[in-house]
């Protein structure tokens, strides 16, 4: 029902066939007469075959249906075990249980929908089912699953460092989904160009000497947006320096892209692009100390295309993803599954499950 696994009874079919063959008695031997008695049991045979055929099936029912209820059920209660302990338990502690989930079966496909908000909080609508395809996995999560996330993060109102701050955000995602969760350091070509040029301007200016702090918005730190192949971050903060100097609340909006390259998902930020500006006020010193602050902490990032996914058999299921795709609000993501060693032609399979 798209929260637990509740098991019917299993119905199984048996085709029983008992084909009489042959027949023999105690006058077998004599002529005439012995094979008129054999004719006479074959044909009792013959008409005791519908009897004896369906006494066959019950057996086979009688033996196989309870063993294979039992084997069934107690599977199901493992997974829904491990679903309340591990996944819903979760959830549930950060708020972000389903309040809908509907869950589908085609011959070919698996589909779920999930909505997951609180009553004040914004859901998306349909999914651009333009992006679907028949085969692999597809993934549509809309923009207000990711600002409901933030929601739950301790960062409005708090001050902190670069570091506080990746720190934090690796626990609450290590946390929410029971799995270890780090940044990557690697960054993408374009940042490191940028980088470099800033290098060289900070060191001949008297930049403070530290890290930066940065003051969280109580109310709205951290927004998403996705759009024309972008996901834009609008970051509400104001700047604590080195020195102790204070600038004002800023929005600073950070472009997101990303490229399939290889084996990699790489995700790009075009420091050149960033977006800042005062939420009241300002001036221009504030805005080039906020953006300058802001370049000097963000870089791009890699990860890798595939995903591994442990089943309860102790086999391993792993994704390649294969398309992303960022437009009016919804993120869509194509995964195929692929064999334990990556290969360069996937293996597909006929299932897909559009989320929201």
């Amino acid at each position: 029902n798209g929260f637990c696994f509740t098991p019917d009874p299993a119905k199984i079919s048996v085709n029983a066939i008992n084909l009489p063959y042959a027949a023999e008695s105690p006058v077998s031997c004599l002529p005439i007469f012995g094979s008129y008695v054999e004719k006479m049991a074959m044909d009792k045979a013959t008409e005791q075959r519908p009897k004896s055929e369906a006494k066959m099936r019950q057996r086979v029912v009688d033996r196989v249906v309870p063993k294979l209820n039992q084997d069934v059920n107690n599977l199901l209660a493992e997974a829904n075990e491990d679903l309340e302990n591990n996944r819903y338990r979760r959830l549930s502690k950060y708020h972000l249980y389903p309040v809908l989930m509907k869950t589908a079966t085609t011959e070919t496909h698996l589909l779920s929908k999930t909505l997951v908000r609180e009553m004040v909080e914004l859901g998306g609508g349909p999914p651009p089912l333009m992006f679907n395809h028949p085969t692999g996995v597809n993934y549509h999560i809309h923009e207000s699953l990711f600002n409901n996330i933030v929601d739950r993060m301790d960062i409005a109102g708090r001050t902190m460092t670069e570091d506080e701050f990746r720190a934090e955000v690796e626990r609450f995602l290590s946390d929410l989904t029971g799995t270890e969760f780090a940044f990557s350091k690697a960054a993408d070509p374009e940042s490191q160009e940028t980088d470099s040029e800033e290098s060289d301007t900070e060191s001949s200016d008297e930049t403070p000497k530290g890290p930066d702090k940065f003051v969280f918005d109580k109310v709205s730190p951290l927004r998403v947006q996705i759009r024309n192949g972008e996901i834009q971050v609008t970051v509400r903060t104001s700047l604590i320096r080195a020195d102790g100097e204070k600038f004002d609340p800023h929005d600073i909006m950070i472009p997101v892209r990303y490229k399939l390259e290889g084996d990699l998902i790489k995700i790009l930020i075009d420091k050149k692009t960033l977006g800042v500006s005062a939420v009241e006020g300002g001036n221009r010193f504030q805005n080039t100390g906020i953006n300058t602050a802001i370049r000097r902490v963000i870089s791009g990032t890699e990860r890798s295309r595939y995903l591994t996914v442990q089943t309860q058999d102790g086999q391993s299921l792993q994704l390649r993803t294969e398309e992303i795709k960022a437009l009016d609000g919804w993120l869509s993501i194509w995964s195929v599954p692929v064999k334990p060693v990556p290969v360069s032609h996937p293996m597909p399979i006929p299932a897909h499950a559009p989320a929201q």
